[in-house]
């Protein structure tokens, strides 16, 4: 199930303060040995002087979040204060907001060594205040450093036991961890003391249906209802509890109730065509995926799922334009090369499907319909005769 990436997204700002730090409160000073601040420093500059040269993307990134429009001052700056750390012995320890902005940076650019160690080497300076601890932990959870993102937090809720928002990014990070029994005992925690929040009903039911505990997870989802009818997203993720449990006429019923919320939910749209094509009802679910097209023609999903349909029904030449139109979109989806590999054969034009067979198997090499349609061609008969 997808309802994870839902799940981080969720209304974080109804619960708890944005989240955004200072540097200059981050780090108490003498945290760290003698000796040690000059060598922080110096690789912290260093660091950032690469990413002068090689982000400037990055660098604005840092503008904005520093709240200064030249980008060349916030990084002039930043300098500065790395050259500070150096010149003046007084300073007894790094400064560990700098690192975890410079962690921030290498992360954006896709060196996620580089941001780990710099934020290890902010949280072995002595990281104390649980704001910037939180910073720390969503940084580390971006770069999926699961354990050390719920270490910092777990210290956050610690200094603050009654702050939400510390205890439901705990919650959340134990859920990407795949540790959904303790997500749940801090949405519980969550629920104690805060009982008029609809999203950590929700949230918890996700995690009960990452244990395959559909009934308490549906207990779950009803509770957020209650809190918020109009929380389209408790509906949704119910569908997809019933389509779990193979109870797809529910699951139409819930992913409707959400679409009269939200109507442009693209994803409710593609999850009822595929209950639809669950119950052979292949001409209702052409019918939900031309209107998830209306939504977002700009996507390649509903097209694809639009040529099978119709490939399900025989419909060879009405399959051909959506499936073309999901290559032309994502060329690097091997499935929607294989539907359209498998419509050109049928429609007797062996040569363009030997293309797309050929490329699917470039984007997949154990891909079985596509080797199976190369051999079809061979023997130039159509898929499956």
């Amino acid at each position: 199930m997808d309802q994870d990436v839902q799940a981080d997204s969720d209304l974080r700002s109804s619960v708890s303060a944005d989240g955004r730090f200072e540097a200059e409160t981050a780090v108490p000073r003498g945290a760290e040995p003698p000796g040690t601040a000059t060598a922080f420093l110096e690789r912290a500059v260093v660091r950032l002087q690469q990413l002068l040269v090689e982000t400037p993307a990055a660098a604005a990134r840092l503008g904005s979040r520093l709240g200064v429009i030249p980008t060349w001052l916030a990084l002039l700056l930043l300098v500065i204060v790395g050259a500070a750390g150096i010149l003046l012995p007084h300073r007894a320890g790094p400064d560990a907001g700098m690192l975890i902005e410079l962690a921030s940076l290498y992360r954006a650019v896709g060196k996620t060594g580089d941001a780990v160690r710099l934020l290890d080497d902010a949280v072995a300076a002595g990281v104390h205040d649980p704001e910037i601890l939180r910073h720390v932990g969503t940084e580390y959870g971006a770069l999926r450093q699961h354990d050390k993102a719920i270490d910092v937090l777990q210290r956050a809720v610690k200094k603050e036991p009654r702050n939400e928002g510390y205890r439901l990014d705990l919650a959340r990070r134990y859920g990407s961890a795949g540790k959904h029994e303790e997500a749940i005992d801090q949405y519980q925690r969550l629920v104690e003391l805060n009982s008029s929040q609809a999203v950590y009903y929700r949230e918890m039911g996700l995690r009960y249906s990452s244990l395959s505990h559909y009934d308490e997870a549906l207990a779950q989802f009803r509770r957020a209802l209650e809190i918020d009818p109009n929380y389209w997203r408790a509906y949704y993720s119910a569908g997809d509890i019933y389509r779990e449990m193979g109870r797809y006429e529910d699951a139409i019923a819930e992913y409707e109730q959400a679409l009269t919320i939200n109507p442009n939910y693209y994803m409710c749209w593609l999850r009822i065509g595929a209950s639809y094509m669950t119950l052979n009802r292949s001409a209702q679910a052409a019918e939900v995926y031309e209107k998830a097209i209306a939504i977002d023609p700009d996507r390649a999903e509903a097209y694809y799922y639009l040529g099978e349909t119709y490939l399900a029904q025989g419909q060879f030449r009405w399959a051909l334009t959506p499936y073309g139109q999901a290559v032309e979109l994502n060329p690097e989806w091997a499935a929607a090369r294989v539907g359209l590999g498998i419509v050109l054969l049928n429609l007797g034009d062996c040569d363009r499907a030997v293309d797309e067979f050929e490329a699917a198997l470039e984007l997949d090499a154990n891909n079985s319909m596509a080797q199976e349609g190369l051999a079809a061609c061979d023997q130039g008969l159509p898929n499956g005769q």
